[in-house]
């Protein structure tokens, strides 16, 4: 999914993939793991890729899609995994051509629910990136417990840490 609203641009990939509950469980994380986070990574690069290359995008009515200029666009990276019931843990992170944010269900739902203008959702990403670039982030249970920090703190992290931990408290 394409979201193009000047100068922004999300590039999202959603993968809703079963967690094979009938084999190991290692096993089963592992092919969980390349179907859900590995292909939204290819996918979501290859995505950029197309935009940047100034290939022709166009909706699903085949109307042209108007892409802001790239020298002055900030282009988001959002990866939705679903179907793993909670077993492995989803890490935002930057994948090798710039940070993606993974969520499940619950904190997609969330995140949009809290963050209900475009602004608020990419000044959310925006601080994010941010955080992770500044130190080592540890976040225990799910990205809503990211959320809830970043709310709490009036929209914003703490800076001074060398590793931050977010519990689910």
């Amino acid at each position: 999914m394409l979201v193009v609203f000047n100068p922004y641009i999300l590039v999202f990939s959603v993968k809703e993939i079963r967690f094979n509950e009938d084999i190991e469980e290692s096993i089963a994380s592992k092919r969980w793991e390349r179907k859900a986070i590995d292909e939204s990574v290819r996918q979501i690069y290859n995505a950029e890729r197309w935009i940047k290359q100034n290939q022709s995008i166009r909706t699903c009515g085949k109307e042209p899609v108007s892409i802001p200029d790239l020298g002055k666009a900030r282009i988001h990276r959002v990866g939705v995994a679903l179907g793993y019931k909670g077993r492995i843990p989803l890490q935002s992170a930057d994948f090798g051509k710039g940070f993606i944010h993974f969520h499940d269900e619950v904190s997609i739902h969330l995140l949009l629910q809290e963050l209900d203008t475009i602004t608020d959702f990419v000044n959310y990403l925006t601080t994010v990136e941010s955080l992770h670039a500044r130190g080592e982030v540890a976040i225990n249970g799910g990205e809503e417990n990211l959320l809830a920090v970043y709310l709490y703190n009036n929209r914003s992290f703490p800076w001074q840490f060398n590793l931050l931990v977010v519990g689910e408290d």
